[in-house]
């Protein structure tokens, strides 16, 4: 692996007979961690950063013996080559599919090829419990208000047979876990929590619903559904509540579905070929932007983009879409005059894409190519920031870290390489 720095290029080229100089700016490196080579650990499966502190989190592959393994800084700014292993998970040797952390990074969650889905706090590394998800790759869904409360869904981007018709819910705070199973007609493809209590979800034929739980179900820690309610015993229901139901314009995948919390309205995108922008008091999208492409993945910007240079300039919120053409659009609904902006440089589908916590930067991930940065001041493909990306079926895992300096991803266990890891040099 290689090291990310943050430094400043001052380039001059000549245009002309003039001499141009190209202003400063952020570049992203490889960087390299020398301490998983040397015990040998070079299959790494999928990798998550700490959502405040300089951790991050490697799931290994079944030939490292299916673990996961903290690494951690003494800063952010550190280099990630100096980061030391703080402890390992063990995961009964099976090989990590996703990892995720919970809102406050008090609780890290592991889900494996075959199924399981481990759950440990941290930093004390104690299991809080290990569940069999009824597929295998499931991904994890994290409720951003509610710190104890997952869910998990079979990963239907994969190419491997599996059921997609049942989501789970999981407390872990709970003595049993499991508070929800939901069954479904048809496959589940995605899911966002709204709420501490309130999930919206896409299905494989255009439906999108918004769920709401029964919060005595959530807050049960008893066995099984029995609850003690002032000295009695009573029966807490655990079901959802669709609170409603919106349809892409054609039958097909809901491949992503994201909340903004501020503005209060839920975006999506699917094989028809549209954007969808909905808001819970209409059964109508209050914003569409047809793209005329699949769409793969979906997010909202956690800040604006200014449309001029004035002080004081309002910052329009925009959504990134990635496509199966390998483009990237970028949207603002709330801005009629402004025009969708289209980013090309992959030739693959888009399968994730990621906004640094600070806004700044927009990471890109397609099929068989490379992880591309994207400055979302500029909208260009920042200078060395195209890094090679593993191959085969399965989407691999990118994160950032808090402070937006270091990015990391993945290459293919089979060519021999290990995490590779990025950061913008200040």
């Amino acid at each position: 692996m290689a090291e990310a720095q943050n430094s400043t290029l001052l380039s001059t080229t000549i245009e002309n007979n003039n001499e141009v100089f190209v202003k400063d700016k952020d570049y992203f490196t490889e960087v390299e961690h020398s301490k998983l080579e040397e015990r040998g650990w070079r299959n790494i499966r999928c990798a998550s950063f700490h959502p405040a502190d300089p951790v991050l989190a490697c799931g290994l592959m079944n030939g490292d013996d299916g673990r996961v393994v903290l690494l951690k800084g003494l800063n952010h700014s550190n280099p990630f080559s100096t980061w030391e292993i703080e402890r390992q998970l063990e995961c009964e040797g099976d090989s990590m599919y996703s990892l995720g952390w919970n809102l406050d990074g008090t609780q890290l969650a592991a889900s494996c090829w075959g199924g399981q889905v481990f759950v440990w706090r941290y930093p004390t590394g104690e299991l809080l419990f290990e569940k069999k998800h009824p597929s295998t790759h499931p991904k994890l869904y994290w409720n951003r208000f509610n710190r104890d409360v997952l869910a998990t869904l079979y990963d239907n981007g994969t190419k491997v047979v599996g059921d997609g018709k049942l989501l789970l819910i999981w407390n872990s705070s709970l003595k049993s876990p499991l508070t929800h199973n939901i069954a479904s007609e048809f496959d589940f493809c995605c899911v966002d929590w709204m709420s501490y209590n309130r999930f919206a979800c896409g299905y494989d034929n255009g439906k999108i619903e918004m769920h709401q739980i029964n919060e005595g179900s959530l807050k049960n820690n008893q066995q099984g559904i029995t609850s003690i309610i002032f000295g009695k015993k009573a029966t807490i229901k655990r079901t959802t509540m669709i609170l409603k139901t919106f349809r892409h314009n054609f039958i097909g995948e809901v491949r992503c579905v994201a909340w903004n919390e501020i503005l209060k309205l839920l975006a999506s995108c699917s094989w028809d070929g549209w954007i969808q922008v909905w808001s819970k008091d209409s059964d109508s999208p209050a914003y569409s932007l047809e793209i005329r492409c699949d769409g793969f993945s979906l997010a909202w910007s956690p800040k604006g983009i200014r449309i001029d240079d004035r002080i004081g300039a309002p910052q329009i919120p925009f959504i990134a879409c990635g496509l199966s053409n390998g483009s990237i659009v970028i949207w603002s609904p709330l801005e009629n005059e402004m025009e969708p902006r289209y980013l090309k440089k992959h030739t693959s589908q888009v399968k994730q894409i990621l906004f640094s916590p600070d806004g700044m930067f927009l990471a890109s991930d397609a099929c068989l190519e490379q992880v591309i940065v994207w400055s979302t001041k500029t909208w260009e493909n920042l200078n060395g920031s195209i890094f090679a990306n593993p191959t085969g079926d399965f989407p691999y895992q990118i994160s950032w870290d808090a402070s937006s300096r270091k990015l990391a991803s993945q290459d293919h266990p089979d060519l021999g390489d290990i995490l590779f890891q990025y950061s913008r040099v200040t």
